[in-house]
């Protein structure tokens, strides 16, 4: 991704001709677009700012609208003129959303203070226009981005006579499967979860997949505690978010054992969920669980709704408690400050997400692959000198 040459074509190292090194257009986003222009921002902003009790208590209160238009897309040309795709400004999006913040000292005496803050944020987007004025791989004109796709359940097939039979153009007769073509990737089976095929065409692909919920927060904020008495202090932080949905794969993809014998790598990997707690289909009429323990479902996709967890999450942040020499004591050494801290990060969490750490999870996508390490808890000792 070369932002900074994008209007002037991208080059790249070629192949030798005649043992000299040559330079060539890149395949795959190198075609020169002699109309590339800068992005354009509009942006409005509503604010308000109140205090009251001798300033004791403050309240700030702001809305903000931006439409980014002539956004930088790259687009397909599916090779037509020797190039796969091409930088052009194609699409437009907008972001809102408000936010707040409560401060009031409820102490502030010169041996004793106190003071207790609460902010919060809503923020949202939509996606305006796109390069085709239809929708594309990037969203759903007039919906949100940051959007979790997934397939629509509606329970299990108890029987493989409730799983749905379609004739090809072969004239051979076939169940319901997932795949695309005349290749048949996986037939549903009785315990396969009952996908929805939303487009009607006889076959479950990603096609099928609806918008299912959003990766970003209802509302998200934090609250923080500043403490003053004589010579200590200390700080306590708490953030939150709440309302996000997200995915945590890894447990259900790890079902996928697959063959042992044909894939023994696949067979050994762990599972990363509890069998002891987890209920699977068994007989029909069972609901609630997880597809049948075998099932060549978990093989090819964890993207069902039934899987998204709407999460939310409080993290005891940070706090920090620290004490200073008084200033005779300090001024007496030739100091203007001598103060020991000692402080502590991500030291508790509490959510009802099934993943490891809901806080790491792309805001994106929604989507947990497993691959982003849990946030360090962090205790650090420390000592400020000012001369």
């Amino acid at each position: 991704f070369y932002n900074a040459y994008l209007a002037l074509g991208i080059l790249e190292v070629g192949t030798p001709f005649l043992d000299k090194s040559t330079l060539t257009p890149n395949w795959y986003e190198g075609l020169y677009n002699k109309d590339l222009c800068w992005e354009e921002t509009d942006q409005y902003d509503l604010g308000v700012d109140l205090n009251f009790l001798d300033n004791r208590l403050q309240i700030t209160a702001d809305y903000y609208y931006r439409y980014t238009d002539k956004l930088l897309t790259l687009i397909q040309t599916n090779g037509l003129i020797g190039y796969e795709n091409l930088w052009t400004n194609a699409a437009a999006i907008s972001n809102e959303g408000y936010e707040f913040l409560i401060k009031y000292e409820i102490f502030r005496r010169p041996d004793l203070y106190w003071k207790a803050s609460a902010n919060g944020a809503k923020n949202w987007n939509t996606y305006r226009k796109s390069y085709t004025g239809m929708d594309d791989l990037h969203g759903v004109i007039g919906r949100p981005l940051n959007q979790i796709y997934a397939y629509k359940t509606n329970g299990f097939y108890d029987s493989q006579d409730e799983v749905p039979v379609y004739y090809n153009n072969r004239g051979n007769t076939m169940f319901l499967r997932y795949g695309t073509g005349d290749r048949q990737t996986y037939s549903f089976m009785a315990g396969d979860f009952k996908i929805t095929d939303m487009n009607n065409d006889d076959i479950i692909n990603n096609k099928d997949k609806i918008a299912s919920g959003s990766a970003l927060p209802d509302f998200s904020g934090g609250i923080l505690n500043e403490f003053r008495w004589k010579n200590f202090d200390l700080n306590i932080l708490f953030t939150y978010q709440l309302g996000r949905h997200m995915i945590y794969k890894p447990k259900y993809n790890s079902m996928n054992v697959g063959n042992i014998f044909w894939n023994i790598n696949q067979a050994n990997k762990p599972l990363l969920l509890n069998l002891k707690k987890e209920k699977f289909w068994e007989k029909p009429g069972d609901r609630n669980c997880m597809p049948k323990i075998n099932s060549t479902f978990y093989g090819f996709s964890s993207d069902v709704d039934v899987y998204i967890e709407k999460v939310n999450w409080m993290k005891f942040k940070t706090v920090t408690m620290g004490y200073s020499l008084p200033s005779f004591i300090s001024k007496k050494m030739k100091m203007e400050e001598f103060r020991v801290f000692i402080s502590g990060e991500n030291l508790w969490t509490f959510t009802n997400y099934s993943g490891l750490d809901p806080e790491t999870v792309d805001i994106a996508t929604g989507i947990d692959n497993g691959v982003a390490y849990p946030l360090a808890r962090k205790i650090s000792i420390g000592l400020t000198l000012k001369f």
